[in-house]
């Protein structure tokens, strides 16, 4: 769906991040990219923090017309999204988020290989973290197509020195 999805959703107790604190959170999710059509995609995955977007990156694939490579992420794939978000002074955040996986690579004569996907990015935003506000990892892909797919397998979100 090109409709952006809520993959891991967390409530962050005002006073949590202060001037000098950060989050730190690592999820797995699984993404299925078995489009039959050879247009390509882009799978956006985003961070954010207080309804604001803090970081996203980009996970794309390519079509063909039949005579050169299909890059894909194929069937069910785990990947792992890890983010950080600091505080830099009362009211500022800093993000990272950086995403790891594999992707599947057919050529020409139709041999399926194995190559890596990978995606990161990284902002700022300003939002009062002296009240509670919501930690949100979201996906999105630029395509609709009913043979790609993601979910979240489990994450966590922790506060680190």
């Amino acid at each position: 769906s090109v409709s952006e999805t809520n993959l891991f959703s967390q409530t962050v107790p005002g006073g949590t991040l202060g001037s000098t604190g950060s989050l730190e959170g690592i999820f797995q999710i699984f993404v299925t990219d078995n489009a039959v059509g050879f247009e390509d995609r882009t799978l956006t995955l985003s961070m954010k923090y207080g309804g604001s977007l803090v970081a996203a990156a980009d996970l794309n694939t390519s079509g063909s017309d039949g005579a050169s490579s299909v890059t894909s992420i194929g069937s069910t794939k785990p990947m792992i999204v890890r983010t950080v978000l600091s505080a830099e002074g009362t009211g500022n955040q800093v993000g990272t988020l950086v995403v790891t996986g594999y992707t599947t690579v057919v050529d020409a004569g139709g041999a399926k290989l194995l190559g890596a996907a990978s995606g990161a990015g990284q902002g700022t935003t300003a939002v009062s973290s002296g009240s509670d506000q919501t930690f949100l990892i979201t996906a999105q892909w630029s395509v609709a197509d009913s043979n790609c797919s993601m979910q979240i397998s489990h994450g966590s979100l922790r506060e680190i020195i």
